[in-house]
């Protein structure tokens, strides 16, 4: 277009980009092959040799004869985006007279029209190149995730089997010089076991060949392992033990859904949690006044309301509050665990539920007892729940301000508000920081 509104036979475009997203450097119009090295080394040279591009610039006549071929009778230079530079170079006119300044201008204006261009085209590249990275990773995540959760089955099972035999003959020693690690590589455990149920329930899109591919194994060999365990061990009752151990590593759980009493449940879910909280010193307020049934499996609401109620009173240090409560709505019913704890902070918040992501400093970050001040989640639970909420049809929301005396997650809460030097008084603390979790489960169409 450019050759036609100038009647020029001859001309080149050249692009040069430190990261190059457009592949064709050099586009030449009736220019021989063995010229166009010439032209893309002087093009090279000329940027090199510039600090600054501007917006447009004309070569000036001297450096234009010195770098390029005699027939090209105007190049400029003009920029493209950061670290991305243009040159454009025409043939003289057919008719053999000068480039005037009107020829200037309307070259100028379509100049800027092709880096304008050229601008949307390394975006959309850029773009693209970004999408299938973002893609390609979440591919390889999941795959990762999903082959770590299989692999940690039968080795946290065995761990479990060797603790617990590990722990006849450590009966025999005083208790008082192994109890407390037996009860630490316990812990650890525990929370190695939550982590992978965790990650499979978020995994639930996977297949399960596990199960039927041991089963069916098993079922082949049955009456020669009876055999031998009757010889050996003098009963048949072994084979039922295998079995049963196959079908609690491998068989996929049932989410069968369910008509539950919300109000009912939670109260259920608060008692549980009470069995756990002896050590600790907190207020808690529980109002469960609705009387809607919710539909959902009660594995998974136990495991929201257990989970929501655990995070709370691990972020809320002893003399805190904590309100529970269960109310109708117009469209529905809500849960609500309000905590008056240390709260969360800004930049963590919107990270909460993209799964593995603690709110604490890994320096800080200890293995404590489940509902201890503090205790440290894995990252899974707040995932898996909002996976839930799109499965089961609830929605999840969660609003919090951090505790103004200690406002970066490195900042520590002593864990109890009598030793907290800026609280005078328990209501100091709750006024303090919060945090609010609201479950939302609409009513049925």
């Amino acid at each position: 277009m450019t050759l036609g509104n100038f009647g020029v036979l001859e001309g080149f475009a050249f692009i040069d980009e430190e990261k190059a997203l457009i592949t064709n450097k050099l586009i030449t119009v009736g220019i021989d092959e063995e010229t166009r090295p010439l032209i893309e080394k002087a093009c090279q040279k000329l940027l090199v040799t510039r600090d600054y591009i501007p917006t447009m610039d004309h070569v000036s006549e001297k450096k234009r004869l010195l770098l390029f071929p005699p027939f090209l009778a105007d190049v400029l230079i003009f920029n493209v985006a950061y670290n991305c530079n243009g040159i454009m170079g025409l043939g003289e006119k057919i008719v053999g007279g000068p480039y005037t300044a009107d020829d200037t201008e309307l070259l100028e204006t379509l100049l800027i029209n092709l880096a304008v261009t050229l601008k949307n085209v390394r975006s959309t590249l850029a773009l693209k190149s970004a999408f299938r990275e973002v893609n390609s990773l979440n591919r390889a995540k999941s795959k990762v995730i999903n082959h770590l959760s299989h692999e940690l089955k039968t080795p946290i099972s065995l761990l479990t089997t060797a603790l617990a035999i590990l722990r006849k003959p450590l009966s025999e020693i005083p208790e008082t010089k192994w109890i407390r690690t037996y009860e630490r590589a316990e812990r650890s455990l525990t929370r190695l076991s939550s982590i992978q149920r965790g990650v499979e329930d978020i995994m639930q899109d996977r297949a399960f060949p596990h199960h039927r591919i041991l089963s069916a194994l098993f079922q082949e060999c049955t009456d020669m392992i009876e055999a031998l365990t009757t010889e050996q061990a003098g009963d048949g009752i072994v084979v039922e033990k295998i079995q049963k151990r196959i079908d609690e590593l491998y068989r996929p759980e049932e989410q069968a859904s369910e008509s539950l009493d919300l109000g009912q449940f939670l109260r259920e879910t608060m008692r549980r949690v009470d069995s756990h909280i002896g050590h600790r010193k907190l207020d808690l307020r529980i109002h469960a006044a609705t009387s809607n049934e919710i539909f959902i499996p009660g594995r998974i609401l136990s495991s929201i309301l257990f989970g929501l109620v655990k995070n709370a009173i691990e972020n809320t240090p002893d003399g805190g509050r904590i309100d529970i409560s269960a109310k109708d709505t117009e469209n529905g019913a809500i849960v609500t665990v309000h905590d008056f704890g240390t709260g969360i902070v800004a930049r963590h918040r919107k990270y909460l539920f993209e799964g593995f992501y603690p709110t604490q400093d890994t320096d800080g970050y200890s293995t404590k007892k489940p509902f201890d001040f503090n205790a440290g989640g894995k990252g899974t639970d707040l995932m898996r729940m909002k996976i839930f909420s799109e499965r089961y049809h609830f929605k999840i929301d969660m609003t919090s301000s951090r505790c103004q005396h200690i406002p970066n997650s490195s900042d520590t809460c002593p864990g109890e508000i009598i030793q907290c030097a800026h609280c005078s008084k328990p209501a100091d603390c709750h006024g303090s920081g919060e945090t609010i979790f609201n479950i939302i489960f609409p009513a049925d169409e």
